[in-house]
């Protein structure tokens, strides 16, 4: 009997250990799964802010060529008032 009670003892602590192991496997397969889905969050976020960033360059870029165009107007308009000297060529 008391080989009997020792195996049974023995096989307590061993169903014991394993409910401990796989309720420690399943608490980090759970944090494994929040982790995926806040780095899923974070990737949708990301690719939306590079959108932005890329639209906010196609902005920029025609902000530039219109400031370009401005420049050039009034630099046409201030050579016909002579506003400014024309430089001499060569």
């Amino acid at each position: 009997m008391l080989g009997e009670d020792a195996a049974s003892a023995r096989r307590i602590l061993s169903d014991e250990r394993t409910d401990l192991i796989l309720n420690m496997l399943r608490a980090i397969r759970a944090e494994q799964a929040a982790q995926r889905e806040k780095l899923d969050e974070i990737i949708t976020r990301l690719g939306r802010l590079e959108r932005e960033v890329a639209g906010l360059h196609g902005d920029y870029a025609g902000l530039s060529v219109r400031l370009d165009n401005l420049d050039r107007r009034v630099g046409r308009i201030e050579q016909r008032l002579e506003l400014v000297e024309i430089p001499a060529a060569g």
